[in-house]
């Protein structure tokens, strides 16, 4: 009775060991292939990010040969082959300044909107949206180069205005204004352009470039261009009252 006993519970535990190794097989194997795909997922990724980079420096390597065809057809593969990494913002930077330089402004907006859209590098957000502000404004797209650029200028105002605000937060707060007064002037609005390229001369007063002087010159303007039109609509009254 004894040994019967013994023999079914010497059955039970081998019984049990069994499926306690293959639990334990099939994890191991799980966790094999996991770490296996986790690898080649991580190859693939540096893969992908080494011929981007490769790609990049044949594009670079044709603009320094003037090679502008070149440049723009090995940009425009860069960008649609390789679109999740940095180097394809840059190479829509680059496409955007080929169409500019064809006067193709429509495909020059176009890649500085995809650009805009996919770039997730703060030191580059400022950069690009100047550009497409600019480019709105040499096509007359003057409210759109507004309505681009005023939030901005709206959500750094409400994080705090004062020493953070004019130390410049963000380093192309003063060139925001600066573009904003550009499209402003455009429209007629000489009291809102004004405004602008005062904030701007305060924000870029320690900036060593000329710029500085272009936009104390541009304010130094305003008042004069508002004057002479003013007086001019005198002087027509006068003479029509004659």
């Amino acid at each position: 009775m004894d040994a019967q006993l013994d023999t079914q519970q010497s059955d039970r535990t081998q019984k049990i060991t069994k499926q306690i190794v293959g639990v334990v097989a099939v994890i191991v194997i799980i966790a094999l292939a996991v770490a296996g795909g986790w690898q080649y997922s991580v190859y693939r990724e540096n893969n992908y990010k080494a011929e981007a980079s490769a790609q990049y420096e044949r594009l670079l390597k044709q603009i320094a040969e003037n090679k502008p065809t070149e440049a723009l057809a090995a940009a425009t593969a860069l960008r649609d082959q390789y679109a999740k990494t940095p180097y394809a913002i840059l190479a829509s930077l680059f496409m955007s300044k080929a169409y500019i330089a064809q006067k193709e402004l429509p495909k020059a907006q176009a890649a500085l909107e995809w650009a805009l859209k996919e770039n997730r590098t703060t030191a580059l957000s400022g950069l690009i949206t100047i550009r497409l502000a600019r480019v709105l404004i040499a096509q007359q797209q003057y409210q759109s180069a507004i309505d681009l650029l005023t939030p901005l200028l709206a959500k750094d105002q409400k994080e705090g205005e004062g020493a953070k605000y004019l130390a410049g937060a963000n380093a192309y707060q003063g060139m925001y204004h600066y573009v904003l007064a550009e499209a402003y002037q455009a429209t007629g609005n000489s009291q809102q352009a004004k405004s602008d390229f005062q904030k701007a001369e305060k924000l870029l007063a320690n900036d060593a470039s000329a710029l500085q002087s272009v936009v104390q010159m541009k304010v130094n303007n305003l008042p004069m261009q508002t004057e002479i039109k003013a007086g001019t609509r005198i002087e027509s009254a006068a003479h029509a009252k004659k």
